[in-house]
């Protein structure tokens, strides 16, 4: 009977039988070899009053719309829509989604704006529909469209799944801003200056969104253009204001005492602090033109102002110069001061040098005043400035406050330098006797000009005042110390073994000999350092460690034989050497004895060796000049006259040297 081919896809629609109104469509696949489902198939088609082809159905589409092309975010939006049935089957009642898109192409990006639902619409038909939404307030303004889903939810089977979407027209959103404006302002036509005015002012939002907290400003001006010159008035605290509402306020300012005469203009901002976003920001300002009567008042300045162009940091000298009252009232007793600036501008970083009493002066008077200024001793070398200030504790309310300053006089100024020692200290303050103390110090140039070459010396004292029966220690030298700077170094100071147990000070002296002129000579003298000497002294032991390149040659002027040697002496011991000779012996052999001879002139004065140190010099001796020639031996004694107390005074000999006279 059938094909093996043969696929047979009915489906059966019965409209009008309740009985099949709520059926899904049913599509069956047939076999030749399946007799029972054709026997099936063909009972129900038999049973059934209509049977339509796969064609039948219906095809639900959006072919008009009327979104308006402008919304505003927060807005219930009203719209109508028509829905047609385009298929070839009647199309049960559905649902239609809106909608918004920033494109014409429905994803998961969009934002759903509400559903619709439509009622059965039979074979070409359609169904003009009226709905409405909302656009959330918080939605960016921007371009749009609005997106109508036919059957959004699927509840129908359609021809064609893919027309179900019809775009609008591409839409403007736009938030819903506030718009402060301030339709009146009333204030008094004329005031003096110092006086109090109030203004009155209306304030109206006549924007679509509210405005939030926000101030008023007023402004005096000499223009009607808000700028740095303008003189702010006051402002005023605004609470928040609704869209299209209206409310009256007011503010009561001062004017400046100091205001001159003339026409000015009062200017009320709206948003003074422009912190509302606004749909017109060019409307904000409400202005009033007012004249202000200047008020009696003084006004002191300089008519005249001079000194010397040249002085020297430390010196005394005379500012002269011409006061006067250029307002229309008497100025009260006030003070004149005067600065030394680095630049011709005064600022609260210039020097403050003196003062001058002043006594009343009338309007329009003037008098001529003197004053004696001191340069500080510190001040650097350089080009300086001497600016006068009139009235400079404001003791007196002047027409114009900003004119008291005198024009800058330009003078040069030598530095003087004032070295003194600002820190003394050692690690450790209680010693043995010949021990090495080390000082740290810090030495300071608090004058202007600059420390020039000098000697830093230490001195041990006995007691906590300087003076000439202490004992010098030891010294260090300075090439140069810059104006307002410091120097900070560390010296070893090596205390005699021969001290005495007990409490000793140090003393610090910058330039011990007097070879830099400063403004203060009397403070080169640290504060003395408290020392504890105690125990047993720390003895040296001094060795001539190592001789070499001795050399023996004839002296034509003296007729002399000199003979010379390089020389290294060690201390090993732990205590310091104090000051000691080195003599030079000659022997026939390489064992030194008292038959030995001493060559005169040899006498080396050593300075001191630190515990540990090493010292290289040359000694020199003179040989007489009948001396036989032929080989000798030459020593050097170390601590020759047993001037330095050691831990071993039989080490003092050194190894022999040989020479060829």
């Amino acid at each position: 009977m059938f094909d093996d081919s043969v696929s047979i896809n009915p489906i059966i629609s019965v409209e009008n039988d309740p009985l099949f109104q709520n059926q899904n469509q049913q599509e069956l696949s047939l076999s030749s070899n399946d007799s029972s489902a054709i026997k099936q198939a063909a009972a129900q088609i038999a049973n059934n009053t209509q049977v339509v082809s796969s064609s039948v159905l219906p095809d639900l589409r959006i072919t008009a719309q009327t979104v308006p092309l402008l919304f505003y975010a927060g807005d219930r939006i009203n719209f109508t829509y028509t829905e047609k049935n385009i298929g070839s089957g009647n199309a049960k009642s559905s649902t239609t989604k809106f909608w918004l898109s920033s494109d014409k192409t429905l994803s998961n990006n969009d934002i759903l704006l509400g559903s619709d639902t439509v009622p059965p619409i039979n074979v070409g038909q359609s169904s003009v529909e009226s709905s409405s939404f909302t656009i959330r307030a918080t939605q960016p303004a921007g371009r749009y469209y609005v997106l109508f889903q036919a059957d959004a939810n699927q509840q129908i089977s359609e021809n064609n799944e893919n027309n179900n979407i019809l775009a609008s027209a591409q839409i403007t959103l736009k938030s819903k801003l506030p718009d402060l404006t301030l339709p009146t302002l009333n204030a008094p036509a004329r005031a003096n200056a110092g006086s109090t005015i109030t203004i009155n002012y209306t304030e109206k939002n006549q924007g679509l969104g509210n405005a939030n907290n926000h101030q008023t400003k007023f402004y005096l001006s000499r223009d009607k253009i808000i700028d740095s010159n303008d003189v702010l008035l006051g402002n005023n605290s605004e609470a928040s204001l609704a869209a299209n509402t209206t409310r009256s306020r007011s503010k009561t300012v001062t004017l400046g005492s100091n205001l001159l005469s003339g026409n000015y203009y009062l200017i009320a901002a709206a948003d003074g602090l422009s912190r509302i976003n606004e749909t017109n920001e060019n409307n904000n300002l409400a202005i009033k033109l007012i004249t202000i009567n200047e008020q009696s008042k003084p006004d002191l300045l300089f008519d005249s102002f001079s000194s010397q162009s040249v002085a020297t940091a430390g010196e005394t000298i005379n500012i002269n110069y011409n006061l006067k009252n250029a307002g229309n009232l008497t100025a009260l007793a006030s003070q004149t001061k005067f600065y030394l600036s680095s630049d011709a501008v005064w600022d609260s970083s210039d020097v403050f040098l003196d003062s001058n009493a002043e006594a009343s002066l009338n309007a329009g008077a003037s008098r001529n005043g003197s004053q004696s200024v001191t340069i500080g001793t510190n001040v650097a070398s350089g080009n300086y400035y001497l600016i006068g200030v009139a009235d400079a504790n404001g003791q007196v309310a002047e027409l114009n406050e900003t004119n008291n300053y005198s024009t800058a006089q330009a003078i040069n100024i030598t530095g003087v330098p004032d070295l003194t020692i600002s820190s003394l200290s050692s690690p450790v303050t209680t010693v043995q006797p010949g021990a090495t103390l080390t000082l740290n110090y810090i030495e300071q140039n608090l004058g202007g000009g600059n420390g020039g070459a000098h000697y830093t010396y230490f001195y041990l004292s006995t007691d906590n005042v300087f003076d000439s029966d202490d004992t010098l220690l030891t010294y260090t030298y300075i090439s140069s110390l810059a104006p307002q700077s410091s120097y900070s170094d560390s010296v070893d100071a090596p205390l005699s073994t021969s001290l005495s147990e007990g409490t000793y000070y140090v003393f610090a002296i910058a330039d011990y000999y007097n070879s830099v002129a400063e403004s203060n000579e009397d403070n080169n003298v640290s504060d003395p350092l408290e020392i504890t000497v105690s125990g047993s002294a720390l003895l040296p032991d001094l060795v001539i460690s190592s001789v070499s390149d001795a050399s023996v040659y004839i002296d034509n002027e003296s007729s002399s034989i000199i003979v010379s040697v390089d020389f290294s002496e060690t201390n090993l011991g732990d205590g310091f050497a104090d000051v000691h000779s080195i003599q030079m012996y000659i022997s026939s052999d390489d064992t030194f004895d008292e038959f030995d001879q001493y060559l005169s002139l040899s006498n080396y004065y050593s300075n001191g060796v630190l515990a540990g140190a090493t010292i290289n010099d040359t000694v020199f001796g003179y040989v007489d000049y009948f001396t036989p020639s032929g080989d000798y031996y030459v020593f050097l004694i170390n601590d020759a006259y047993d001037e330095v107390a050691e831990s071993d005074e039989l080490n003092n000999v050194s190894s022999p040297i040989p020479i060829t006279i």
